[in-house]
C-alpha cells in the first residue's frame, strides 16, 4: 500500500481530462442522479398545487422547517406518500431524459455535481434549526441590538437615521464620551476627537453616546444590519443565512483541498460540512462570525494559491483584502499567515529560507521564490497583529471590564492549553457527549500531570518535524495547522466566554479543517488499496451516517432556549450559566400562567430552584443575584429580595434593568428617598427618560415641590402636551399658596 506522502505527491493539482476519462461512467451517473433529484423537487413543487390541499401544503412546509418530527404516524400519512410518489415519479422522468444529454456535458458537469452535493447535504441537515428561536445572546446580536435599528434622535434626515447604526458599527462606539478613560490606548485617544467631530457634523443632533460594542467585528455586524432590513426581528432569515454560509464553506474547502492536491478532498469537505461539533457554529445566530469569516478566509486562500501559480499582483491583493475581510468578521483567523507559511513549507520545503531572508535584509532585493513568499506574507502578519491588538482591547475593556475571568495565572493557562488541545483533537475525531457549556478544567492551581499533558503538544510537533524525511511533511502540516488555529482560543488570552468554561464547540470550527482533510486523505488511501477498500467504504459510510444523525440532533437542540439549556444541564448540572438561563426560561413561563395557579406555582418553584443554584455556583455574578431576587420577591420575601437586588447593583452598576428592579422594590416598600436616588441614576446616567415621570411622582410624595416643578418643565420641553406633567404643575401651583417646601 502506498504511503500517504506518495499519494499526495502523485495527485494532480487540477482535475485533468485524463482523470475525468477514467471516471466517465461514474461522473455521468452522478450527473444523471442530480438531474433526477432536481426533477423530483420540481415535481413536488408542481404536485403541491395540483394534488395537495392548502392544509397539507402547510403541514409539509412545517415538516421541512423541522417543526414536525419524524414519526410512524407521519410516515403512514397520505401526505407523505403523495410527496414520495411525486418525487420518485418525476425523478424517474428526469433520469430517463438525461440520457439524451450529450456525454461531454455530463463529463463537464462532474465538478458542479460534486459541489452541489456538498452544498445541499449540510443545508438539509440543518433544516430543523431554520425554524429555531433566538437563543442565549442572540438578543444582544439582533433583537436588542440598538445599532441595527433606526435612531431618530441623531438627525431629522431619514437616511442619516438609518445609517447611524453603520457608523456605530464601524467606529466601535469609541465616540461615546461617557466610556472614555485615561487608560485607553493611544490610537483610541487619537481617533476619538476626530471621529466625534465627524459625528457631530453629519448627525447634528448626536449626543456622542454611540453604542459601545463588546467586540470589533464590523463586517459581520454590517451583514446583520442588512439582514435586519430584510428579516426584522424574525429569526428564520438569520438562521438560513448562517446555514447557507456553512454550506458554501463546505464547497470552498473542497476546492481549497483540491488546489493543494490533497487526496480525498471531497470526502474531507463532506466530513467538515456534516461534523456534529460544528452544529453550534451553524445553528447559533451569534456565531455567524464563524461561518462568515471562514468563507472569506477560504476565498483568500484560493487567491493565494492562484498567486503562487501565476505571481499575479491582482491575486495577491485580492487574497490580502479577503483576509482583512475575514479578520473584520472574527479575529480568531489571525493565525492564517502562520498557516500559509506552514503550507508553503509543506509544498516547497523552503530550504533556502535563511539565505533568502538574509538577501532581503542585507541586499534589499528578492532573488528567490522563497524570498517572494516571505515578502508577500509580511502585510498579512502586520494586519493580523494590528487587528489582534484592537480585538484584545475591546475584549478587555468592553466585554470583560472588571470581571474576573477564572483562567488563573500563566502556569494555570499553560496547563489548560494542553488539556484544551487534546480535548479539541478527540472531539474532532470522536464527537460524543457534545453540549453547550462543558465542565471547567481543574487548573487553579494546576496539577503536575497537566504540565506533562501540555508538554506533549510541542513534543509531538517537534517529532513530526524531525521525522519529515521518514514520514513526509504531511503529518506536521496537519498537526501544525490544527494547533496554530487553536492557539488564540487555548486559554492564554482572556476571553469573555471563558468566564463559563475553557473549551467550546465553536472554538474549533477552523482548526477542524486539518483533521477532516487528513481523514479524507486516509479514506482515499484506503479506497485505493484493494485489501482495505471494502473496510474503508463500510467505515466511511458508518461515520457519515453517524455524523449526519448527530448533527440533525444537535441542530434540534438549538431550536430554542428551553431545549438548549435542558441539554446543557443534562451534561453539566454545575454550570451556573445554564442554571441561570433555565431559570429565566421557566420564570418567563411563570409570568404567562395567570389562569392556572397550580402550574404557576410549580413554575415559580422550579425557577427559584435554578436561580438559587446559580447564586451558589457563582456568587460573584450580578445577574444571578438579580434573578434570584425576582423569585424571592414573588414569594413575598421582599427583604431578602432587596438584599439580592442591592448586591447585583453593587457588583455591576451599569445595567439599567438591575437598577430598575432595585428602584421599583424600594418605591413599593415606601423607601422613597432611596428609590429616588436609584431612579435619578437611571434618568441622568443611563439616559432613560421614560423614568422622569417617576421622579416627578416621588418628589411630589416627598413634598419636594420645587423639584417637581423642575422635572415637569423638563418633560414639557420635549412633550408640551404631556397630561401628567401639567397635572402635577397645577397641583404644585396650588401648593405655592399653602407654603410648605416652596
Amino acid at each position: 500500500m502506498k504511503s500517504l506522502k506518495t499519494v499526495v505527491d502523485q495527485t494532480p493539482l487540477r482535475e485533468t481530462e485524463g482523470s475525468i476519462d477514467r471516471e466517465t461512467l461514474f461522473s455521468a451517473w452522478e450527473a444523471r442522479l442530480l438531474i433526477a433529484i432536481l426533477f423530483g423537487f420540481l415535481g413536488i413543487f408542481f404536485t403541491r398545487y395540483v394534488f395537495l390541499s392548502p392544509q397539507e401544503v402547510d403541514t409539509f412546509v412545517e415538516f421541512l422547517r423541522g417543526q414536525i418530527a419524524w414519526s410512524p404516524k407521519a410516515l403512514a400519512s397520505v401526505l407523505f406518500w403523495k410527496m414520495l410518489l411525486s418525487f420518485a415519479g418525476w425523478g424517474a422522468v428526469g433520469y430517463v431524459m438525461s440520457f439524451n444529454f450529450p456525454e461531454v456535458h455530463l463529463r463537464k458537469a462532474r465538478v458542479f455535481v460534486l459541489g452541489a452535493y456538498l452544498f445541499l447535504i449540510p443545508t438539509v441537515l440543518y433544516v430543523p434549526s431554520m425554524s429555531a428561536e433566538y437563543i442565549w445572546d442572540d438578543d444582544q446580536e439582533v433583537s436588542h441590538n440598538p445599532t441595527l435599528r433606526v435612531n431618530r434622535t441623531v438627525s431629522d434626515v431619514p437616511v442619516l437615521q438609518y445609517t447611524y447604526g453603520l457608523w456605530e458599527i464601524w467606529t466601535g462606539g469609541i465616540t461615546n464620551q461617557f466610556v472614555a478613560s485615561e487608560n485607553d490606548p493611544w490610537w483610541v485617544k487619537a481617533l476619538r476627537p476626530r471621529l466625534q467631530a465627524i459625528e457631530k457634523a453629519v448627525w447634528t443632533k448626536s449626543e456622542l453616546r454611540a453604542y459601545p460594542s463588546a467586540d470589533y467585528f464590523p463586517l459581520k455586524s454590517t451583514l446583520l444590519w442588512l439582514e435586519f432590513r430584510l428579516f426584522g426581528d424574525s429569526p428564520y432569515g438569520y438562521h438560513v443565512v448562517t446555514i447557507l454560509f456553512h454550506a458554501l464553506n463546505t464547497v470552498l474547502l473542497w476546492r481549497a483541498l483540491v488546489a493543494l492536491r490533497i487526496p480525498g478532498a471531497w470526502v474531507g469537505a463532506l466530513l467538515f460540512g456534516i461534523h456534529p461539533v460544528h452544529a453550534e457554529s451553524v445553528a447559533w445566530i451569534s456565531e455567524l462570525k464563524n461561518t462568515l469569516s471562514l468563507a472569506f478566509l477560504l476565498w483568500s486562500f484560493l487567491s493565494w494559491i492562484k498567486w503562487e501559480e501565476t505571481r499575479s499582483r491582482r491575486s495577491l491583493g485580492a487574497s490580502l483584502a479577503l483576509f482583512l475581510a475575514s479578520m473584520l468578521c472574527k479575529t480568531s483567523v489571525v493565525m492564517f499567515p502562520v498557516a500559509l507559511l506552514i503550507i508553503a513549507w509543506w509544498r516547497t520545503g523552503l530550504k533556502d529560507w535563511w539565505p533568502s531572508l538574509k538577501q532581503i535584509v542585507t541586499e534589499k532585493r528578492i532573488g528567490t521564490e522563497t524570498g517572494r513568499t516571505l515578502v508577500a506574507l509580511v502585510p498579512y502578519f502586520l494586519a493580523a497583529g494590528a487587528l489582534s491588538r484592537v480585538t484584545v482591547w475591546f475584549q478587555n475593556t468592553r466585554a470583560i471590564g472588571e470581571e474576573v475571568i477564572p483562567i488563573g495565572d500563566f502556569w494555570s493557562r499553560m496547563a489548560g492549553a494542553g488539556l484544551a488541545t487534546w480535548w479539541y483533537f478527540f472531539k474532532a475525531i470522536c464527537p460524543v457527549k457534545l453540549t453547550t457549556i462543558y465542565p471547567r478544567f481543574d487548573i487553579n492551581p494546576p496539577h503536575w500531570w497537566q504540565f506533562l499533558v501540555f508538554a506533549t503538544v510541542p513534543v509531538v510537533l517537534a517529532v513530526l518535524f524531525a521525522e519529515q524525511k521518514r514520514w513526509g511533511r504531511t503529518p506536521f502540516l496537519v498537526a501544525g495547522f490544527f494547533v496554530a488555529f487553536l492557539f488564540p482560543v487555548m486559554g492564554f488570552f482572556r476571553m469573555s466566554y471563558m468566564r463559563l468554561t475553557l473549551v467550546a464547540d465553536h472554538f474549533q470550527y477552523l482548526s477542524d479543517i486539518a483533521i477532516v482533510a487528513a481523514a479524507g486523505a486516509l479514506i482515499a488511501l484506503g479506497y485505493r488499496s484493494q485489501k482495505w477498500r471494502e473496510v474503508t467504504i463500510l467505515l466511511t459510510s458508518a461515520v457519515v451516517v453517524w455524523f449526519s444523525a448527530y448533527t440533525w440532533e444537535r441542530s434540534g437542540v438549538h431550536l430554542g432556549p428551553k431545549t438548549l439549556w435542558t441539554d446543557a444541564l443534562k451534561h453539566n448540572w454545575n454550570s451556573w450559566q445554564a442554571q441561570n438561563h433555565m431559570g429565566a426560561v421557566i420564570y418567563a413561563e411563570y409570568m404567562k400562567e395567570w389562569d392556572n395557579p397550580k402550574v404557576r406555582a410549580e413554575k415559580l418553584a422550579m425557577a427559584h430552584m435554578h436561580f438559587k443554584n446559580a447564586v451558589e455556583l457563582n456568587p460573584a455574578n450580578p445577574e444571578v443575584h438579580n434573578n434570584y431576587g425576582l423569585t424571592l420577591n414573588a414569594y413575598g420575601h421582599w427583604q431578602e429580595a432587596l438584599k439580592e437586588f442591592r448586591r447585583a447593583v453593587e457588583i455591576k452598576g451599569d445595567v439599567p434593568a438591575m437598577r430598575r428592579n432595585l428602584a421599583e422594590l424600594l418605591a413599593s416598600r415606601g423607601m422613597l428617598t432611596e428609590a429616588l436616588k436609584e431612579f435619578r441614576h437611571l434618568v441622568e446616567v443611563d439616559r432613560m427618560e421614560m423614568f422622569r415621570p417617576v421622579l416627578v411622582t416621588l418628589h411630589f410624595r416627598l413634598g419636594q415641590y420645587a423639584e417637581v416643578r423642575e422635572e415637569c418643565l423638563k418633560i414639557l420641553k420635549n412633550d408640551p402636551n404631556n397630561v401628567m406633567a401639567r397635572k402635577y404643575l397645577d397641583q404644585v401651583i396650588d401648593q405655592q399658596f399653602k407654603g410648605p417646601n416652596w
